[in-house]
C-alpha cells in the first residue's frame, strides 16, 4: 500500500499534477484570506498593465500556476489585456512580436532594443 502511494506521487509530481493542486490550492488560501480580512482597493491602470506585463512573461516561460496565483491575488481578470493595448498605452512597439513585451522594453531600456513607438 505504501509502495502504491509512493509510485502515485512520483507519477503525479512528474506530471506537474501535484504543483498545479499547490498553486491552486495557495490561490484559493489567498483568495479566502483577502475576501476575509482585506479590502482591495480599485485596480490602477498602470498596476493592470504592470500585472499583464509580468503575466504575460510567466506564461510565456511556462510558469503557469505562478501565473494563476499571481491573476487571482491580485484581482486580474481572467482575459488577458490584448498586448496591442499594452504596447499602446506604454507607447512602445517591441521588435519582437514574439516575445512578452516584457522583454522588448528591457532590451530597449539597456539600449540593444527598439525605440518607443511614437504617440
Amino acid at each position: 500500500e505504501k509502495e502504491v502511494t509512493n509510485v502515485l506521487r512520483e507519477v503525479l509530481d512528474s506530471t506537474g499534477v501535484l504543483d498545479k493542486c499547490r498553486a491552486q490550492l495557495r490561490a484559493q488560501i489567498f483568495k479566502c484570506l483577502d475576501q476575509q480580512w482585506v479590502s482591495k482597493p480599485q485596480m490602477s491602470t498602470e498596476n493592470l498593465i504592470i500585472n499583464e506585463l509580468i503575466r504575460d512573461y510567466l506564461e510565456y516561460n511556462h510558469y503557469f500556476h505562478t501565473a494563476d496565483v499571481l491573476r487571482q491575488e491580485a484581482g486580474q481578470p481572467p482575459e488577458k489585456l490584448p498586448r496591442s493595448i499594452m504596447a499602446s498605452e506604454l507607447k512602445f512597439q517591441p521588435p519582437d512580436q514574439q516575445l512578452p513585451l516584457l522583454y522588448g522594453i528591457v532590451s530597449h531600456l539597456r539600449g540593444d532594443g527598439a525605440p518607443p513607438a511614437q504617440p
